[in-house]
């Protein structure tokens, strides 16, 4: 196969390079205005223009001989036109059907939260005057942990401070299209950059090999589940993506070119992504892989790779200053819970010294550094992968069983079982090849990063929200060498003219099977926007609370919550811990006060506004995350009185319940199937001194022999103890009524109280309902 020779640009390529650049520039001038507290929407689009202006006029000399040597194309192939159209029909498809988690507790609502804060305040300025006053005088009783931020720092010489979680370029780039759109824009600013990830690895894949295996990448990857889960919502790992493909294919243009201004922007690229997660850093891996190429290369070649780890080495090295400055207790935390984090930095700045090392020791190194000596150390490497991925979907999960050793098998559900001889093809064709040292910062980059996702994972990909770890670095670059494989195969049974139709069409056939594999997995959700009502239920809510300013805060006991109502919504709402509630339920601290609590919360709701049901993807059986299911998301409000008289209801089907013997229906009540045992059992709630009655609703489905068919009863301590019960009586009557009720006493507070309902064998019950009345006070 012939691959990309001409010096100049292809008109693809300068397209590419030119958003990319347009855009990298933007999203600096972004995080530069939010570190200065100063952003704004206009602000920043005009440092973009004036820096991008000034870059281009002050590098026109270089970009005059970069592209003069002429266009590789004189008019653009019918391939690149089809990349083109399919980039942007990806990115319409992955605006059209965005994720809205807007769950404060999780990764993706932190990023929105913070957006929203930059848009509207021109900072991460987390603060909030309702919430510093109860910090002031309640700290004991609040979250330390604040959803989205890290929570308020007790010691003395930090106050009630509160620090933004993770890093913050991707926050500040999404806060531009927060700015602009508001939710539905922030939701949307991935799929912007999926077009350039797909736009760039076509050109990184093309310039590397041909045009047939760049557009095989590009389809791959645009359907690949997980990199589709990460273009549909708010989380960092698709910019880092394009960083990575971006900063490869400077470091081909600079081979190419033999040009020391492009491998130094290669090498800054790379550390850049150090802005955006700290594993950016293994950018070096690539780096030094360029170094090793330019080893065996030319004069300018060798100085192009010294720029390059230049490059990377200064502008990492700020990035991670600026990581443990603002966001100092992330750092510290994942010191703690990881050992890789805490040497990620020195690792990092070791393998920039050695590229300079080994540049600047080149001559020395060179009678031992041939390109035979290269390629076999290359080919090892290559089977020590092969050996350790065979090993670890086979042998590794029979000795460990848990995360770690399952890793492997979560990541062929993404890249697919029918990927990893091409994967291992691609990489022996890629040492082989002619462009052999064009291809070594990529197999540097993939066979490095492999090892290190592998060998111990933090969080398993079992879920599509957290696979999402592979999308940096690992999958997009195994599937660049499968395709390179895979157009090598194809390639080769079209060269034969021996039956050709029978030929190409067995071709089209192997390829249409591998490169639309994923669609299988991708089918319970690629044209559905998952948890699309969130944005409805909270701005209900947050309705509520403004028709009350009297009673702000919001209290809450949901983490969930108290991010996206305080900086999303502007609804300061106030997250308690236990300590937080015993103040609260003891009376006296307030009066009265709005709450999103849980229906059987230890505060509790004098009325329930709303209770939302989302598609939400899953796993199946056999832990492949390919299922589409329905999951309730509690969204509830009310004035709450602590001492006051009080009911609570909610649905037999409320996530607080458990349903051992029944399912739930179509309409939420909570149906028999025939089963003896426990019916519903939960909400294991605390209840404070006092007199209660509770009450289950429901009606029989069919007549029963019987008369007495189960009971009803109020336990504690896991059923070993009771509050008291009461038969369960068959009714002819087929509409919903009180099926029983229990009082009970407590004389002091009591945790994990449950309302239980046991049936006998071929009973057939629609339970609907369970209220919980307060009678009197203690």
């Amino acid at each position: 196969m012939s691959g990309a020779r001409g010096q100049g640009l292809f008109r693809f390529e300068l397209a590419t390079l030119c958003a990319s650049g347009v855009t990298l520039v933007i999203a600096l001038a972004a995080w530069t205005l939010m570190r200065f507290g100063v952003f704004s929407l206009l602000r920043t689009f005009a440092v973009g223009v004036v820096v991008a202006t000034g870059t281009l006029v002050a590098s026109r000399r270089a970009l005059r001989r970069l592209v003069v040597v002429g266009f590789a194309e004189p008019t653009p192939s019918r391939i690149a036109m089809a990349a083109a159209v399919s980039c942007l029909g990806f990115g319409v498809l992955y605006a059209w059907y965005p994720t809205y988690f807007l769950l404060g507790g999780q990764d993706p609502g932190p990023y929105l939260a913070f957006a929203a804060r930059i848009a509207k305040t021109g900072g991460l300025n987390l603060g909030a005057p309702a919430i510093e006053e109860w910090a002031r005088a309640h700290g004991s009783g609040l979250v330390r942990w604040f959803p989205a931020v890290y929570g308020y720092l007790t010691d003395q010489h930090a106050g009630h401070a509160l620090q933004a979680q993770f890093l913050h370029l991707f926050t500040a780039f999404d806060a531009l299209f927060f700015a602009f759109g508001g939710v539905e824009g922030a939701v949307r600013a991935n799929a912007w950059l999926a077009v350039l990830c797909l736009a760039t690895g076509f050109a990184l894949v093309r310039r590397l090999e041909t045009s047939l295996a760049g557009f095989a990448f590009l389809i791959v990857l645009g359907f690949n589940p997980a990199f589709v889960w990460a273009s549909r919502i708010t989380l960092t790992e698709v910019l880092a993506l394009w960083l990575n493909l971006s900063g490869l294919l400077l470091l081909a243009l600079a081979w190419d070119r033999a040009e020391q201004k492009l491998g130094a922007v290669a090498g800054c690229v790379f550390g850049l992504g150090v802005l955006d997660r700290l594993d950016g850093g293994m950018g070096s891996l690539a780096v030094l892989g360029f170094a090793v190429a330019a080893s065996l290369g030319g004069h300018n070649q060798r100085r192009a790779a010294v720029a390059a780890a230049v490059g990377h080495l200064a502008t990492s090295l700020f990035a991670y200053g600026d990581a443990r400055v603002f966001s100092s207790i992330y750092c510290q935390q994942l010191a703690e819970g990881s050992s890789t984090a805490v040497a990620l930095p020195w690792l990092t700045s070791g393998l920039d010294v050695a590229a300079l090392a080994l540049m600047l020791l080149w001559r020395r190194v060179a009678p031992y550094a041939n390109e035979t000596r290269l390629r076999m150390l290359g080919y090892a490497a290559v089977w020590a992968s092969l050996g350790w991925v065979a090993l670890g979907i086979t042998l590794r999960p029979l000795v460990d069983h848990g995360d770690d050793g399952r890793v492997l098998r979560h990541l062929t559900w993404y890249v697919g079982w029918a990927s990893w001889p091409l994967i291992f093809g691609g990489l022996a064709l890629a040492i082989g090849a002619v462009r052999f040292t064009r291809w070594l910062p990529l197999v540097t980059l993939l066979l490095g990063t492999l090892f290190v996702y592998t060998a111990r994972t933090e969080v398993a990909p079992i879920y599509m929200w957290a696979s999402r770890r592979w999308v940096p670095h690992v999958i997009p670059l195994l599937l660049a060498v499968a395709t390179l494989a895979a157009a090598w195969t194809f390639d080769l049974l079209l060269s034969r003219r021996r039956h050709r139709s029978a030929r190409v069409f067995a071709a089209v056939l192997v390829a249409l099977a591998w490169l639309l594999a994923p669609l299988d997995f991708d089918r319970p959700f690629l044209f559905r926007s998952m948890l699309a009502g969130l944005p409805q239920a909270y701005e209900r809510i947050a309705q509520f609370a403004r028709a009350h300013r009297d009673r702000w805060p919001v209290i809450t006991d949901q983490v969930n919550f108290g991010s996206i109502l305080t900086y999303v919504y502007d609804v300061p709402t106030v997250v308690l811990n236990d300590a937080g509630q015993d103040v609260l339920a003891r009376g006296g601290l307030v009066d009265e006060v709005i709450v999103g609590v849980h229906p059987f919360g230890r505060r509790e709701s004098a009325g329930v506004l709303a209770g939302y049901e989302f598609p939400y993807l899953s796993i199946t059986r056999d832990e492949r995350p390919s299922e589409l299911m329905s999951w309730r998301f509690p969204l509830e409000a009310g004035l709450v009185g602590p001492l006051q008289f009080t009911v609570v209801e909610a649905p037999a089907s409320h996530p607080a319940f458990r349903h051992q013997v029944g399912r739930v229906a179509g309409d939420g009540s909570v149906v028999s199937e025939g089963h003896a045992g426990q019916l519903l059992s939960g909400p294991f709630v605390t209840l404070a001194p006092g007199r209660y009655r509770v009450e289950w609703y429901g009606h029989f489905l069919a007549a029963t022999r019987h008369k007495h068919v189960g009971t009803l009863d109020v336990i504690f301590k896991s059923g070993r103890e009771s509050l008291g019960e009461t038969p369960l009586l068959a009714k002819r009557t087929r509409s919903e009524s009180a099926l029983g009720a229990v009082e009970f006493s407590l004389e002091q507070v009591l945790d994990n109280i449950e309302f239980r309902v046991r049936i006998a064998r071929d009973v057939r019950l629609a339970l609907t309902n369970v209220r919980l009345e307060r009678l009197s006070g203690p």
